[in-house]
Protein backbone atom coordinates (compact mmCIF):
# COMPACT_ATOMS: atom_id res chain seq x y z
CA UNK A 1 0.00 0.00 0.00
CA UNK A 2 2.72 2.65 1.11
CA UNK A 3 4.72 1.61 -2.40
CA UNK A 4 1.35 2.32 -4.45
CA UNK A 5 0.91 5.61 -2.26
CA UNK A 6 4.83 6.72 -2.97
CA UNK A 7 4.15 5.86 -6.89
CA UNK A 8 1.35 8.34 -7.00
CA UNK A 9 3.42 11.11 -5.27
CA UNK A 10 6.14 10.57 -7.51
CA UNK A 11 3.65 10.57 -10.93
CA UNK A 12 2.41 14.23 -9.45
CA UNK A 13 5.29 15.34 -9.01
CA UNK A 14 6.61 14.57 -12.51
CA UNK A 15 3.62 15.77 -13.63
CA UNK A 16 3.96 18.94 -12.05
CA UNK A 17 7.53 19.24 -13.07
CA UNK A 18 6.96 18.30 -16.57
CA UNK A 19 6.59 19.93 -19.88
CA UNK A 20 3.72 20.21 -21.82
CA UNK A 21 5.87 18.46 -24.88
CA UNK A 22 4.32 15.25 -25.74
CA UNK A 23 7.83 13.01 -24.56
CA UNK A 24 6.90 13.88 -20.56
CA UNK A 25 3.50 11.78 -21.24
CA UNK A 26 5.04 9.02 -23.07
CA UNK A 27 7.47 8.54 -19.87
CA UNK A 28 4.04 8.21 -17.57
CA UNK A 29 2.49 5.88 -19.87
CA UNK A 30 5.42 3.67 -19.36
CA UNK A 31 5.22 3.77 -15.67
CA UNK A 32 2.07 1.87 -14.48
CA UNK A 33 -1.06 1.20 -17.07
CA UNK A 34 -3.19 -1.25 -15.46
CA UNK A 35 -4.22 -4.56 -17.94
CA UNK A 36 -7.62 -2.78 -18.13
CA UNK A 37 -6.61 0.61 -19.39
CA UNK A 38 -8.52 1.81 -22.45
CA UNK A 39 -6.93 1.16 -26.34
CA UNK A 40 -4.06 1.15 -26.93
CA UNK A 41 -2.18 1.40 -23.54
CA UNK A 42 -3.18 -2.30 -22.48
CA UNK A 43 -0.57 -4.93 -22.23
CA UNK A 44 -3.26 -7.70 -22.69
CA UNK A 45 -3.53 -9.64 -25.75
CA UNK A 46 -6.22 -7.65 -27.06
CA UNK A 47 -5.74 -7.18 -31.11
CA UNK A 48 -5.61 -3.38 -30.73
CA UNK A 49 -2.49 -2.93 -28.52
CA UNK A 50 -0.85 -5.49 -30.70
CA UNK A 51 -1.75 -2.98 -33.16
CA UNK A 52 -0.27 -0.41 -31.81
CA UNK A 53 3.08 -2.16 -30.99
CA UNK A 54 3.71 -2.97 -34.01
CA UNK A 55 3.53 0.38 -35.56
CA UNK A 56 5.78 1.66 -32.82
CA UNK A 57 8.24 -1.66 -33.98
CA UNK A 58 8.25 -0.53 -37.53
CA UNK A 59 9.09 2.82 -36.93
CA UNK A 60 6.15 5.06 -36.99
CA UNK A 61 6.11 8.31 -34.50
CA UNK A 62 3.09 7.54 -32.15
CA UNK A 63 1.35 9.79 -29.69
CA UNK A 64 -2.26 9.76 -27.78
CA UNK A 65 -4.29 12.33 -26.87
CA UNK A 66 -6.89 13.12 -24.35
CA UNK A 67 -9.91 16.06 -25.73
CA UNK A 68 -7.90 19.21 -25.31
CA UNK A 69 -5.04 18.56 -23.47
CA UNK A 70 -2.80 19.95 -26.37
CA UNK A 71 -1.58 18.62 -30.09
CA UNK A 72 1.71 16.44 -30.09
CA UNK A 73 4.47 18.07 -32.40
CA UNK A 74 4.28 18.23 -36.17
CA UNK A 75 8.30 18.30 -36.54
CA UNK A 76 9.19 16.15 -39.63
CA UNK A 77 5.70 14.77 -39.75
CA UNK A 78 4.59 14.18 -43.62
CA UNK A 79 1.45 12.19 -42.70
CA UNK A 80 -0.73 12.31 -39.57
CA UNK A 81 -2.99 8.73 -38.88
CA UNK A 82 -5.80 9.66 -37.09
CA UNK A 83 -6.80 5.80 -35.81
CA UNK A 84 -10.39 5.63 -34.68
CA UNK A 85 -11.22 1.89 -33.24
CA UNK A 86 -14.77 0.94 -31.79
CA UNK A 87 -14.97 4.11 -29.66
CA UNK A 88 -16.88 3.55 -26.12
CA UNK A 89 -17.41 7.62 -25.39
CA UNK A 90 -21.02 8.66 -24.33
CA UNK A 91 -23.45 9.86 -26.73
CA UNK A 92 -23.27 13.72 -25.50
CA UNK A 93 -19.62 14.20 -25.90
CA UNK A 94 -17.75 16.27 -28.17
CA UNK A 95 -14.91 15.66 -30.06
CA UNK A 96 -14.06 19.59 -31.51
CA UNK A 97 -11.24 19.13 -30.28
CA UNK A 98 -10.35 16.50 -32.26
CA UNK A 99 -11.63 18.09 -35.62
CA UNK A 100 -9.54 20.87 -34.42
CA UNK A 101 -5.85 18.52 -34.62
CA UNK A 102 -7.01 17.35 -38.35
CA UNK A 103 -7.23 20.99 -38.87
CA UNK A 104 -4.02 21.80 -37.65
CA UNK A 105 -1.87 19.36 -39.45
CA UNK A 106 -3.56 20.01 -42.54
CA UNK A 107 -2.95 23.89 -42.35
CA UNK A 108 0.78 23.00 -41.71
CA UNK A 109 0.80 21.30 -44.96
CA UNK A 110 0.47 17.71 -43.65
CA UNK A 111 -1.38 14.76 -45.30
CA UNK A 112 -4.32 14.04 -42.95
CA UNK A 113 -5.53 10.41 -43.29
CA UNK A 114 -8.67 9.56 -40.72
CA UNK A 115 -9.54 5.62 -40.60
CA UNK A 116 -12.54 4.86 -38.66
CA UNK A 117 -13.18 0.93 -37.79
CA UNK A 118 -16.67 0.67 -35.90
CA UNK A 119 -19.49 -1.91 -36.57
CA UNK A 120 -21.86 1.09 -34.09
CA UNK A 121 -20.47 4.34 -33.67
CA UNK A 122 -21.60 6.97 -31.58
CA UNK A 123 -23.01 10.26 -32.97
CA UNK A 124 -20.05 12.36 -31.33
CA UNK A 125 -17.65 10.00 -34.17
CA UNK A 126 -20.67 10.02 -36.89
CA UNK A 127 -20.24 13.71 -37.12
CA UNK A 128 -16.41 13.92 -36.59
CA UNK A 129 -16.69 11.51 -39.60
CA UNK A 130 -18.64 13.45 -41.52
CA UNK A 131 -16.33 16.51 -41.29
CA UNK A 132 -13.25 15.02 -41.47
CA UNK A 133 -14.49 13.63 -45.24
CA UNK A 134 -15.51 17.17 -46.03
CA UNK A 135 -12.53 18.52 -44.76
CA UNK A 136 -9.89 16.14 -46.69
CA UNK A 137 -12.24 15.07 -49.58
CA UNK A 138 -14.90 17.18 -50.03
CA UNK A 139 -17.32 14.85 -49.48
CA UNK A 140 -20.57 13.21 -47.59
CA UNK A 141 -19.52 9.92 -46.41
CA UNK A 142 -21.00 6.85 -46.02
CA UNK A 143 -23.04 6.01 -42.66
CA UNK A 144 -22.10 2.74 -41.30
CA UNK A 145 -25.59 0.98 -39.49
CA UNK A 146 -24.75 -1.92 -37.32
CA UNK A 147 -24.75 -4.02 -35.17
CA UNK A 148 -25.74 -6.61 -37.92
CA UNK A 149 -24.14 -9.26 -37.89
CA UNK A 150 -23.00 -11.18 -34.52
CA UNK A 151 -21.60 -14.66 -35.71
CA UNK A 152 -18.59 -15.46 -37.09
CA UNK A 153 -18.42 -14.05 -40.49
CA UNK A 154 -15.97 -13.54 -43.43
CA UNK A 155 -14.32 -10.79 -43.80
CA UNK A 156 -12.74 -9.43 -47.56
CA UNK A 157 -10.95 -6.18 -47.88
CA UNK A 158 -8.48 -5.43 -50.90
CA UNK A 159 -5.26 -3.13 -49.50
CA UNK A 160 -2.70 -1.93 -52.75
CA UNK A 161 -3.94 -4.37 -55.05
CA UNK A 162 -3.89 -7.41 -52.74
CA UNK A 163 -6.85 -9.47 -51.03
CA UNK A 164 -7.17 -10.15 -47.58
CA UNK A 165 -9.49 -12.50 -46.32
CA UNK A 166 -9.94 -13.56 -42.30
CA UNK A 167 -12.20 -14.21 -39.72
CA UNK A 168 -14.52 -11.57 -38.16
CA UNK A 169 -17.42 -10.97 -35.70
CA UNK A 170 -19.93 -8.53 -35.05
CA UNK A 171 -20.13 -6.26 -37.92
CA UNK A 172 -22.07 -3.61 -39.76
CA UNK A 173 -22.81 -1.96 -43.13
CA UNK A 174 -21.83 1.17 -45.03
CA UNK A 175 -24.45 2.94 -46.91
CA UNK A 176 -25.41 6.35 -48.64
CA UNK A 177 -28.93 5.61 -49.11
CA UNK A 178 -30.35 3.63 -46.16
CA UNK A 179 -30.25 0.29 -47.75
CA UNK A 180 -26.74 -1.98 -48.07
CA UNK A 181 -24.81 -2.41 -50.80
CA UNK A 182 -25.08 -6.02 -51.58
CA UNK A 183 -23.80 -8.31 -53.88
CA UNK A 184 -24.85 -12.26 -55.01
CA UNK A 185 -21.32 -13.32 -54.90
CA UNK A 186 -18.00 -12.16 -53.05
CA UNK A 187 -17.61 -8.57 -55.00
CA UNK A 188 -14.79 -7.86 -57.56
CA UNK A 189 -13.50 -5.09 -55.26
CA UNK A 190 -12.51 -2.05 -55.49
CA UNK A 191 -15.83 -0.44 -56.80
CA UNK A 192 -16.27 3.48 -57.35
CA UNK A 193 -19.18 4.54 -55.70
CA UNK A 194 -20.60 8.42 -54.63
CA UNK A 195 -16.98 9.55 -54.88
CA UNK A 196 -15.68 6.91 -52.70
CA UNK A 197 -14.25 3.30 -53.64
CA UNK A 198 -15.38 0.49 -51.74
CA UNK A 199 -12.53 -1.48 -50.83
CA UNK A 200 -14.37 -4.17 -48.11
CA UNK A 201 -17.14 -6.38 -47.73
CA UNK A 202 -18.23 -9.28 -45.57
CA UNK A 203 -20.29 -12.87 -45.66
CA UNK A 204 -23.24 -13.56 -45.55
CA UNK A 205 -26.12 -10.94 -44.49
CA UNK A 206 -27.80 -12.87 -41.62
CA UNK A 207 -31.35 -11.41 -42.76
CA UNK A 208 -34.13 -11.10 -45.32
CA UNK A 209 -34.08 -9.82 -48.21
CA UNK A 210 -30.59 -9.94 -48.54
CA UNK A 211 -29.94 -12.90 -46.42
CA UNK A 212 -26.74 -14.74 -47.78
CA UNK A 213 -25.29 -12.34 -49.88
CA UNK A 214 -22.37 -10.06 -49.50
CA UNK A 215 -22.44 -6.59 -48.39
CA UNK A 216 -20.45 -3.68 -47.98
CA UNK A 217 -18.48 -2.88 -45.23
CA UNK A 218 -15.71 -0.75 -45.88
CA UNK A 219 -14.95 2.31 -48.67
CA UNK A 220 -12.49 5.04 -48.99
CA UNK A 221 -11.65 8.30 -50.38
CA UNK A 222 -8.20 10.24 -51.30
CA UNK A 223 -7.52 13.72 -51.80
CA UNK A 224 -3.81 15.45 -52.16
CA UNK A 225 -5.43 16.59 -48.48
CA UNK A 226 -4.84 12.92 -47.33
CA UNK A 227 -7.66 10.46 -47.13
CA UNK A 228 -10.62 9.09 -45.43
CA UNK A 229 -11.41 4.93 -44.99
CA UNK A 230 -14.63 3.84 -43.22
CA UNK A 231 -14.72 0.42 -42.12
CA UNK A 232 -18.10 -1.03 -40.62
CA UNK A 233 -16.03 -3.28 -38.44
CA UNK A 234 -13.72 -2.94 -35.24
CA UNK A 235 -13.31 -6.45 -34.60
CA UNK A 236 -10.64 -7.49 -37.05
CA UNK A 237 -8.96 -4.89 -34.32
CA UNK A 238 -9.93 -5.64 -31.26
CA UNK A 239 -10.98 -9.05 -31.14
CA UNK A 240 -8.28 -11.77 -29.53
CA UNK A 241 -7.88 -13.36 -32.84
CA UNK A 242 -5.66 -11.33 -34.13
CA UNK A 243 -3.35 -12.30 -31.74
CA UNK A 244 -3.24 -15.25 -33.79
CA UNK A 245 -4.35 -14.50 -37.20
CA UNK A 246 -1.54 -12.38 -38.17
CA UNK A 247 -4.04 -11.47 -41.65
CA UNK A 248 -5.46 -9.07 -39.33
CA UNK A 249 -2.63 -6.89 -38.06
CA UNK A 250 -0.59 -7.45 -42.04
CA UNK A 251 -4.33 -6.05 -43.21
CA UNK A 252 -4.62 -2.83 -40.82
CA UNK A 253 -0.71 -1.94 -41.28
CA UNK A 254 -1.03 -2.04 -45.17
CA UNK A 255 -4.03 0.32 -44.86
CA UNK A 256 -2.15 2.26 -43.09
CA UNK A 257 1.34 1.97 -44.95
CA UNK A 258 -0.49 2.21 -48.59
CA UNK A 259 -1.53 5.79 -47.95
CA UNK A 260 2.01 7.14 -46.44
CA UNK A 261 4.96 8.85 -47.37
CA UNK A 262 7.68 6.99 -44.41
CA UNK A 263 6.86 5.51 -40.69
CA UNK A 264 9.42 7.58 -40.18
CA UNK A 265 7.67 10.90 -41.12
CA UNK A 266 4.28 9.93 -39.86
CA UNK A 267 2.51 10.43 -36.93
CA UNK A 268 -0.38 7.96 -35.73
CA UNK A 269 -2.44 9.66 -33.19
CA UNK A 270 -5.26 7.88 -30.92
CA UNK A 271 -7.36 9.66 -29.35
CA UNK A 272 -8.11 8.70 -25.54
CA UNK A 273 -11.30 10.70 -25.38
CA UNK A 274 -12.83 8.18 -27.77
CA UNK A 275 -11.98 5.41 -25.06
CA UNK A 276 -13.33 6.81 -21.98
CA UNK A 277 -16.77 4.98 -20.64
CA UNK A 278 -19.39 6.88 -19.74
CA UNK A 279 -18.57 9.00 -16.76
CA UNK A 280 -15.02 8.82 -17.04
CA UNK A 281 -14.55 5.66 -15.37
CA UNK A 282 -12.00 4.25 -17.13
CA UNK A 283 -9.79 7.52 -17.59
CA UNK A 284 -6.18 6.51 -16.14
CA UNK A 285 -4.29 8.03 -13.09
CA UNK A 286 -1.25 8.11 -15.14
CA UNK A 287 -3.18 10.02 -18.56
CA UNK A 288 -4.42 12.10 -15.91
CA UNK A 289 -1.70 13.00 -14.11
CA UNK A 290 -0.19 14.49 -17.30
CA UNK A 291 0.58 18.22 -17.31
CA UNK A 292 -1.44 19.13 -20.45
CA UNK A 293 -4.41 17.13 -19.25
CA UNK A 294 -4.36 18.22 -15.47
CA UNK A 295 -4.27 22.22 -16.62
CA UNK A 296 -6.85 21.54 -19.01
CA UNK A 297 -8.60 20.18 -16.14
CA UNK A 298 -8.26 22.56 -13.53
CA UNK A 299 -8.89 25.21 -16.25
CA UNK A 300 -12.22 23.90 -16.74
CA UNK A 301 -12.86 23.43 -12.90
CA UNK A 302 -11.73 27.05 -12.09
CA UNK A 303 -14.36 27.94 -14.85
CA UNK A 304 -16.74 26.44 -13.31
CA UNK A 305 -16.01 27.60 -9.73
CA UNK A 306 -15.92 31.62 -11.44
CA UNK A 307 -19.12 31.25 -12.92
CA UNK A 308 -20.43 29.80 -9.57
CA UNK A 309 -19.05 32.75 -7.59
CA UNK A 310 -20.31 35.24 -9.95
CA UNK A 311 -23.49 34.35 -10.09
CA UNK A 312 -23.68 34.31 -6.34
CA UNK A 313 -22.07 37.96 -5.95
CA UNK A 314 -24.69 39.04 -7.91
CA UNK A 315 -27.74 36.81 -6.50
CA UNK A 316 -26.59 37.50 -2.80
CA UNK A 317 -24.98 40.67 -0.98
CA UNK A 318 -21.75 39.36 0.12
CA UNK A 319 -19.80 42.53 -0.84
CA UNK A 320 -18.75 43.53 2.35
CA UNK A 321 -17.13 40.19 2.72
CA UNK A 322 -15.19 40.00 0.20
CA UNK A 323 -13.82 43.91 -0.21
CA UNK A 324 -10.57 42.75 1.31
CA UNK A 325 -10.35 40.00 -0.98
CA UNK A 326 -11.26 42.11 -3.88
CA UNK A 327 -8.50 44.16 -2.73
CA UNK A 328 -5.84 41.55 -2.50
CA UNK A 329 -6.85 40.23 -5.96
CA UNK A 330 -6.34 43.12 -7.73
CA UNK A 331 -2.99 43.95 -6.23
CA UNK A 332 -2.07 40.69 -6.95
CA UNK A 333 -3.75 40.98 -10.30
CA UNK A 334 -1.16 44.58 -10.70
CA UNK A 335 1.99 42.52 -10.23
CA UNK A 336 1.36 40.05 -12.54
CA UNK A 337 0.07 42.56 -15.37
CA UNK A 338 3.33 44.25 -14.90
CA UNK A 339 5.42 41.49 -15.03
CA UNK A 340 3.45 40.23 -18.15
CA UNK A 341 3.09 42.69 -19.86
CA UNK A 342 6.65 43.14 -19.70
CA UNK A 343 7.33 39.66 -21.24
CA UNK A 344 4.51 40.19 -24.02
CA UNK A 345 6.36 42.96 -25.61
CA UNK A 346 8.50 40.50 -27.14
CA UNK A 347 6.20 37.26 -26.96
CA UNK A 348 5.05 38.05 -30.66
CA UNK A 349 7.75 39.66 -32.40
CA UNK A 350 8.42 36.28 -34.24
CA UNK A 351 5.37 34.18 -36.37
CA UNK A 352 5.53 31.04 -34.29
CA UNK A 353 5.43 31.56 -30.56
CA UNK A 354 4.37 29.05 -28.16
CA UNK A 355 1.98 30.08 -25.15
CA UNK A 356 3.97 30.46 -21.94
CA UNK A 357 2.56 28.96 -18.89
CA UNK A 358 1.47 32.53 -17.75
CA UNK A 359 -1.38 32.41 -20.48
CA UNK A 360 -2.74 29.35 -17.90
CA UNK A 361 -2.96 31.70 -14.80
CA UNK A 362 -6.62 31.94 -13.53
CA UNK A 363 -6.53 36.11 -13.31
CA UNK A 364 -7.74 37.79 -15.88
CA UNK A 365 -8.75 41.74 -16.01
CA UNK A 366 -12.63 42.14 -17.01
CA UNK A 367 -11.75 44.58 -20.00
CA UNK A 368 -9.58 41.88 -21.52
CA UNK A 369 -12.94 39.41 -21.95
CA UNK A 370 -14.66 42.33 -23.10
CA UNK A 371 -12.53 42.65 -26.15
CA UNK A 372 -12.22 39.40 -26.84
CA UNK A 373 -15.75 39.29 -26.51
CA UNK A 374 -16.33 42.08 -29.16
CA UNK A 375 -14.02 39.76 -31.30
CA UNK A 376 -15.84 36.97 -30.95
CA UNK A 377 -19.17 38.60 -32.32
CA UNK A 378 -18.03 40.38 -34.87
CA UNK A 379 -17.20 37.03 -36.24
CA UNK A 380 -19.77 35.19 -35.04
CA UNK A 381 -22.70 37.70 -36.22
CA UNK A 382 -21.69 37.27 -39.92
CA UNK A 383 -20.92 33.65 -40.19
CA UNK A 384 -23.59 31.17 -42.33
CA UNK A 385 -24.11 28.17 -40.09
CA UNK A 386 -25.20 26.12 -42.65
CA UNK A 387 -26.84 22.23 -42.63
CA UNK A 388 -25.78 19.24 -41.14
CA UNK A 389 -23.64 18.37 -38.15
CA UNK A 390 -21.10 20.98 -38.87
CA UNK A 391 -23.32 23.74 -38.77
CA UNK A 392 -25.31 22.21 -35.62
CA UNK A 393 -21.75 22.37 -34.23
CA UNK A 394 -20.98 25.37 -35.41
CA UNK A 395 -24.48 26.69 -34.14
CA UNK A 396 -24.08 25.47 -30.52
CA UNK A 397 -20.59 26.92 -30.08
CA UNK A 398 -21.71 30.13 -31.56
CA UNK A 399 -24.73 30.21 -28.82
CA UNK A 400 -22.22 29.33 -25.82
CA UNK A 401 -20.11 32.39 -27.24
CA UNK A 402 -22.57 34.16 -27.37
CA UNK A 403 -24.18 33.59 -23.64
CA UNK A 404 -20.94 34.11 -22.55
CA UNK A 405 -20.33 37.74 -23.61
CA UNK A 406 -23.37 38.07 -22.43
CA UNK A 407 -22.46 37.52 -18.46
CA UNK A 408 -19.40 39.68 -19.31
CA UNK A 409 -21.50 42.59 -20.31
CA UNK A 410 -23.93 42.61 -18.39
CA UNK A 411 -21.68 42.43 -14.96
CA UNK A 412 -22.40 44.98 -12.63
CA UNK A 413 -19.62 47.62 -12.21
CA UNK A 414 -18.02 46.02 -8.75
CA UNK A 415 -18.24 42.89 -10.16
CA UNK A 416 -15.91 44.13 -13.37
CA UNK A 417 -12.98 45.10 -10.68
CA UNK A 418 -13.00 41.29 -9.97
CA UNK A 419 -9.79 40.12 -12.06
CA UNK A 420 -11.34 36.92 -12.38
CA UNK A 421 -12.33 37.20 -16.00
CA UNK A 422 -9.38 34.78 -17.16
CA UNK A 423 -11.68 31.56 -17.94
CA UNK A 424 -13.99 33.24 -19.67
CA UNK A 425 -11.93 34.73 -21.69
CA UNK A 426 -9.91 31.78 -22.88
CA UNK A 427 -12.94 29.94 -23.53
CA UNK A 428 -14.28 32.43 -25.81
CA UNK A 429 -11.31 32.37 -27.92
CA UNK A 430 -11.00 28.47 -28.21
CA UNK A 431 -14.73 28.44 -29.35
CA UNK A 432 -14.55 31.15 -31.73
CA UNK A 433 -11.38 29.56 -32.86
CA UNK A 434 -13.19 26.25 -33.39
CA UNK A 435 -16.07 28.00 -35.38
CA UNK A 436 -14.19 29.85 -37.69
CA UNK A 437 -11.83 26.58 -38.42
CA UNK A 438 -15.07 24.75 -38.96
CA UNK A 439 -16.66 27.44 -40.54
CA UNK A 440 -13.71 26.94 -43.16
CA UNK A 441 -13.50 30.94 -42.98
CA UNK A 442 -9.61 30.26 -41.85
CA UNK A 443 -7.38 27.62 -40.96
CA UNK A 444 -7.12 26.53 -37.22
CA UNK A 445 -3.68 28.49 -36.60
CA UNK A 446 -5.13 31.68 -38.35
CA UNK A 447 -8.49 31.41 -36.38
CA UNK A 448 -6.04 31.05 -33.31
CA UNK A 449 -4.45 34.37 -33.99
CA UNK A 450 -8.11 35.83 -34.63
CA UNK A 451 -8.83 34.76 -31.73
CA UNK A 452 -6.81 36.17 -29.44
CA UNK A 453 -6.47 39.38 -31.35
CA UNK A 454 -2.89 38.59 -33.03
CA UNK A 455 -4.03 39.54 -36.41
CA UNK A 456 -7.51 41.09 -38.15
CA UNK A 457 -9.68 39.07 -40.55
Amino acid sequence: MESKKLLAVILILIALTASLEYLPRNILLKVAIPTNAPYPLNEAPSGTSILWGELEEKGYKTAIIYGASGFPGFENITDLVYLAVGGTLPENASLTEAYALLSAAQSRGIRVHYILLDEYPMPPVVDLTIQASQLICGLNPPIVKGILNSTISTYYGIVDGKEYVMPTGYTGYITWTGDPITYPARPVLPQNYEGYRIIAAAWPYPSQPYSGEWYAVGAECRSSKGSVVIIADSTIAVNLETSVVNKSVDYLLALIRERVESPNTTLIVSDEELYVSPGSQSLQLVLSLHPSVLLMALSRAYTALEKLALDSLQKVNLIPLVIGAIAALLATAAIYSSIYGERRKYKFKGKKQRRSFTDLLPFGFWSNAERTCDIAMRYVGVLSPGEGPVGSEISRLSREIASSCKRVRSANLLIRYIPLWGGIKRRVENELAIVLSLAGAYDYDEAREIARGERSG
